[in-house]
Formats: C-alpha cells, structure tokens, sequence
C-alpha cells in the first residue's frame, strides 16, 4: 500500500511542472461556466512520543500522507458543483473497501460530492456534505489538516455525510438548514437516525466571520444528541484570530456541562510564511465513565491510547487520545489539554508549494510529536 501511495505522489510531482505550464499559457477563467480541478500530492512524516504503562512509547509515521483532488465549477448560470477526494494514502483498503464505503462511521475516497442548483439568492445542494459543526476547525480540505493539533471530537467524527442543505444567500449572511446521515450509524441511509442542522455562515462586519450553527444527531439507542457549535474568525490584514466552541449533551439542561471542544488559533501571516499556535481544551463530566464520542473495545474498555481517525485498520499515526472522560490517563477530571506551534512555507512566492513543520503537545500521557511535510497545489481548468 506504501508502495501504491509513493507511486502516486511520484506521478503528480512528476506532471507538475508541464501542467503547471500549461496552466500559465491559458486564460485565467474568472466568470461564466468553468471546472477547476487541483491536484495536491502531500508527503508527511510524524514522529510521536507517549508515556503508557510506565513505558515510553515512539511512533514514526507516514500516514498523513495522500493524493487529494479537488472539483470546483459549473456546469451552467444554476448548476455547480464541489468535490474532494482522497485518492491515495497508506490505508487503500480504508479508502475504497466495500465496508468503508458504505458505512457512515468512516472517512472514504469520496470525502465531498456536492451538486448545486441555484434559484436567485436560494441554492439547494444534494450529495455528499460535511457535516455542519464544529467552527472553522471542520472547515478546511483534509489535505490541509495536521491531525496532532486538532481536537479528538475532529479526529473521532467523520463528518462526510450523504444528504443536502438548503442555504439563502443575503448578501455576505448565509443561513442554510442541512439533514445529512448520521455518523453513529452501521449502514448509509440506513435505520439508526439522521442529522438535523441550522446554521449561519456570515460576518457581523468585515473582519468577523461567522460559523454557527445548532442540531441535533440522532443515535441508533440512545436518543438525540444536541450540538451547539460558534465558529468565529477575526482578521486583521495578516493577522486572524479563530475560536470555536462546542457544546454537545443527550439533554438540554446539560447541555454546557456534559461535553465541551474549545479550540483557538492566533496565525501570522506573511508572503511566504505563517507562523500560528493552536491550542485546545476538551472535557467530558457527564455522568458515565465515558464520553459519547469515545473509542471503546469489544468489552466495553477504553481502546489502546492511539487510534487512527476514521478507520483503525492501520497503524496509529497520531498522539491524539480520541477519547475523553474522568478515567483516562493521567487527567483524572476528563480535561484535555493540547498546544502546538507551527510554520507554513510558501518558497515559490505564490501559495501553490507548502512546506509545513509542527510541534505539538498535550497532557495524555505527557505526549509530544513533531511533524514536517510538503504538499503541491497543482491548479488547472478542465473548461
């Protein structure tokens, strides 16, 4: 399977610099019906360290490593249409095995597919959506993401979702209503549940942007999960400022004690490097040993301390615990804590080349990582 990803990324570095020619002998197309396609080759190595057991644990890895795609165009004045890709990584067979592609509880080849009709200021989408929770840490492409410093509710969730949204476009305010299948489920469109989400994607002025929202997941046994989630960016020329907050409990009255994701980041930006921090808190203090989004073994125990997001069937890559409650590791109060400095740079002068190293830390068995990687974004229009 290593062999099949380093092929891949072999290719696309190899066809990078006569597309990227061609790219620059064409037009750039601004208005009017057109289909962008990037193809982003990411090579990524990790190297984790972990106490369990009166032990010190290491961990080398490549499996951040992928070949992305993603569809971004129309095909007339009302149809357009989105889609994102993860074409190769270490995990084939987490990628396209039949029990992975038709199961909702992981992440597969095809993370979004989104088809677009647009009636005035009204657009309704149908195909497969992420999942509208969690702020701006659920915003970007996974090709973007470094999973040691993203919160466990971002590395147990898969948030890629078959269904549709209704979204109203008033000005720079985006309310939308979404229904999309339930991640807790065995099967796709499947009995076991849905989810329900309204939110509002917009900015207050320019500078303050908006990612709320408020729903319900249903769970095959134990009811309707409520989901508060406010995503907020405040950005200053090439500072910005990110804070999401989310809350999520079976029941109303519980809802701000029972589980909570806290995260922020501060980012620098230059013209060829960010320098960012981001930091998070995370509890659980409902009334089981364990909270809802926890990964447990066949008996009912917390799993070994390193999962892999999505599918487990491959190593783990990540110092992230993926669980949290009053009984794991050293936090005897279910509060996680992570930290974690990074730089991102952009030698080309343009965005289109990242070479991205990160520190990162939390208090699950005092564990630690580095991470270094470079990812290319190769940008062409198929019309």
């Amino acid at each position: 399977m290593k062999r099949l990803l380093f092929a891949a990324l072999s290719a696309a570095l190899f066809i990078i610099p006569f597309n990227s020619y061609a790219q620059a002998a064409e037009p750039e197309e601004e208005e009017g019906n057109h289909m962008t396609v990037t193809i982003a080759p990411r090579l990524e190595g990790n190297y984790g360290r972990w106490e369990y057991d009166n032990e010190v644990n290491t961990n080398k890895s490549l499996q951040s490593s992928m070949l992305y795609m993603i569809l971004d165009g129309s095909f007339n004045d009302y149809l357009s249409l989105y889609g994102a890709f993860e074409l190769a990584n270490p995990d084939i067979k987490g990628l396209y095995g039949k029990d992975y592609l038709f199961t909702p509880q992981y992440v597969n080849f095809i993370n979004m597919l989104m088809l677009t009709c647009s009636l005035g200021p009204v657009d309704i989408s149908l195909g497969k959506d992420a999942l509208a929770f969690g702020g701006w840490e659920q915003d970007p492409s996974l090709v973007d993401t470094y999973w040691d410093i993203y919160s466990n509710n971002w590395n147990l969730v898969q948030p890629y979702l078959w269904g549709g949204r209704i979204t109203l476009n008033i000005g720079d305010q985006a309310p939308f209503f979404q229904i999309v299948d339930s991640p807790i489920k065995d099967r796709i469109l499947g009995k076991g549940g849905m989810c329900y989400f309204g939110g509002w994607d917009g900015k207050f002025f320019d500078g303050w942007d908006t990612k709320w929202s408020f729903g319900v997941m249903q769970t095959p046994e134990d009811g309707d999960m409520k989901i508060l989630s406010l995503g907020n960016r405040w950005s200053y020329d090439g500072l910005s400022l990110t804070l999401d907050y989310m809350a999520r409990s079976f029941a109303f009255n519980t809802l701000f004690n029972d589980e909570m994701t806290l995260v922020g980041e501060v980012r620098f930006s230059f013209p060829k490097i960010d320098l960012f921090s981001k930091c998070g808190w995370e509890f659980y203090h409902g009334e089981n040993d364990f909270g809802y989004f926890t990964a447990l073994d066949d008996e009912g125990k917390a799993s070994d301390p390193i999962i892999y997001y999505g599918n487990d069937s491959v190593f783990y890559p990540t110092i992230v615990p993926n669980a949290i409650g009053p009984n794991l590791g050293t936090f005897k109060s279910g509060d996680y804590l992570f930290a974690s400095l990074g730089a991102e740079w952009f030698p080309l002068g343009n965005r289109d080349l990242k070479i991205h190293l990160i520190g990162a830390m939390n208090n699950y068995h005092k564990a630690c990582s580095v991470t270094a990687g470079v990812t290319y974004y190769l940008n062409f229009n198929l019309w």
